[in-house]
């Protein structure tokens, strides 16, 4: 069995040698020898280590997720495509004219309570007390 260095394995890996040593103490790859190692080993672990996942996903879980994204981002689009949805800009706009009505009210309130009329008299509709 011949042995390589840690720059061939990583040439192998397309990752870099400090990326193999980490591989290494993580349990991921063995060493043969201090600094040497089987390549064929190496390869083989390295992909049954991105097919499991660092920990944290699974390729297959990944694979899911972004399917069920790609779907949502296409349901959007036609539900947009169909007028269903509305963009953020409209909806901005919407906010921002409704705050300036409540700003005016509000303004209109505080004008009559500083003319001495303390809420007594509160619009069109209602009558004097």
């Amino acid at each position: 069995m011949k042995l390589y260095t840690s720059n061939v394995v990583a040439d192998w890996l397309a990752v870099i040698p400090r990326r193999v040593r980490q591989l290494r103490d993580e349990g991921v790859i063995a060493e043969k020898a201090p600094g040497l190692y089987d390549l064929q080993s190496c390869v083989v672990r390295y992909i049954s280590y991105l097919r499991k996942g660092n920990g944290n996903t699974n390729l297959n879980d990944e694979r899911a997720m972004l399917t069920k994204a790609k779907r949502e981002a296409a349901d959007m689009e036609n539900e947009e495509r169909r007028g269903n949805l509305h963009s953020t800009g409209d909806i901005e706009k919407g906010a921002v004219g409704g705050n300036q009505q409540r700003h005016g009210a509000l303004a209109h309130r505080q004008r009559a309570i500083s003319a001495g009329d303390h809420g007594r008299h509160r619009g069109p509709s209602c009558t004097q007390k």
